[in-house]
């Protein structure tokens, strides 16, 4: 964000927007107007972009579909999958919530996730333990940065491009 941006970005949103993944149950989580979240750094440090297109207004919400690519969808080649996000607002017309959804009846699209999975647990066993507990990715940074290492190498042992190699910044 810009400075200055902060006060336009308050004035938009209600002091008690939530956030849900999935459905919109239960009380969700605070969303914080700056952006900061449990993916925020994951985002960051993956190169996130997204487009945004079919913005329809829903039982008095804002809907539109999300495409979102990034660093780590290049290391797995996997494909940019759709979703909807949900923009809800209160009686002064602040937001008041934001839903992120997947869209029903998209094939997840395919990709190297499982190669990689058959890989790790031969060469750095418990590593994915560490990164996916529960069988979730764990988006800390401190996670994100091991999975691009990790990526990396095994893309290099199973002679597959560097897919970053044009494409990356300095960090």
């Amino acid at each position: 964000m810009r400075d200055g941006d902060m006060e336009r970005v308050d004035a938009l949103q209600a002091p008690d927007a939530r956030i849900w993944f999935g459905e919109r149950k239960g009380d969700g989580r605070a969303l914080d107007p700056r952006g900061r979240g449990p993916w925020a750094q994951w985002d960051t440090f993956f190169r996130a972009r997204s487009t945004q297109s079919d913005f329809v207004i829903v039982d008095g919400a804002v809907r539109f579909t999300n495409r979102e690519t990034n660093d780590w969808y290049r290391l797995v080649e996997r494909a940019p999958r759709p979703y909807f996000i949900f923009y809800f607002f209160d009686e002064n017309d602040r937001i008041s919530g934001k839903l992120i959804q997947s869209i029903e009846g998209l094939k997840r699209p395919t990709d190297r996730l499982e190669e990689f999975k058959v890989w790790a647990q031969e060469r750095h066993p418990g590593l994915l333990d560490t990164l996916m507990p529960d069988g979730e990715i764990d988006p800390h940074l401190d996670k994100a940065r091991v999975w691009k290492a990790r990526l990396l190498e095994w893309r290099a042992d199973a002679g597959l491009p560097d897919v970053l190699k044009d494409s990356e910044k300095p960090r």
